[in-house]
């Protein structure tokens, strides 16, 4: 039999070559194949963190239902062994959010803020905990957070502009749109909410704009 990592007979190497095999399977989009790896590489040591965050991701690439748990298990068992891996954290929070649990999902954000008080994403969970909650002054209060942090970031934008338009304070939630529309005058994404937001307001003349390109 050959001598290669795959046939270690130590752990530690048979362990790195699975987690090696899963990267190139999801630089591929083999999700699957790169979940049979992982699995390995877990079962050799079930308390590396990132293997089990690793995992949990290959599990959410399936898009299947049913591997949505299996994801989450993942996750809980990376942050139970290492509560600093934010990445896990986070995803454990949307999946909570998600499934409704934001209690637990408030604790996932405010668990990375405490060991990274500038994280974007976690103030962005955060802010939709509170807005699911309809606390939404902490909810405006708290994604500004994540704007000011990383202004380049169309998605604080909209999460702000979704907020001032429930709050009904709309004139707010259009000049948000339009400041994401200056910060990447060529996004798709930035056009299309601008559009949406006019047509939800029934201005369909504004929606129309050539400036605010739509489907039709």
């Amino acid at each position: 039999m050959l001598a290669g990592p795959a046939y270690s007979a130590d752990p530690g190497t048979k362990k790195a070559a699975y987690i090696e095999k899963a990267e190139a399977y999801s630089k591929d989009n083999k999700y699957a194949e790169a979940v049979i790896e992982l699995k390995n590489a877990v079962q050799i040591d079930p308390n590396d963190a990132v293997a089990q965050y690793k995992l949990g991701l290959a599990y959410l690439q399936l898009g299947k239902q049913e591997n949505f748990l299996e994801a989450l298990k993942a996750f809980e068992l990376s942050v139970k062994n290492d509560p600093t891996q934010t990445g896990a954290q986070l995803k454990l929070g949307e999946l909570y959010l998600v499934g409704g649990q934001l209690g637990k999902a408030q604790e996932r954000a405010e668990a990375v803020l405490q060991n990274d008080a500038k994280n974007v994403e976690a103030y962005l969970l955060l802010g939709n905990v509170y807005a699911r909650q309809q606390n939404l002054a902490p909810a405006l209060e708290t994604v500004e957070k994540a704007r000011k942090l990383d202004p380049q970031r169309l998605q604080t934008y909209f999460a702000l502009a979704a907020l001032y338009t429930v709050q009904k304070d709309t004139a707010t939630a259009e000049k948000i749109y339009q400041e994401a529309l200056s910060v990447d005058p060529k996004s798709a994404s930035a056009h299309a909410a601008l559009a949406s937001f006019y047509a939800s307001q029934k201005q369909f003349a504004k929606g129309r704009d050539p400036k605010f390109p739509v489907n039709t």
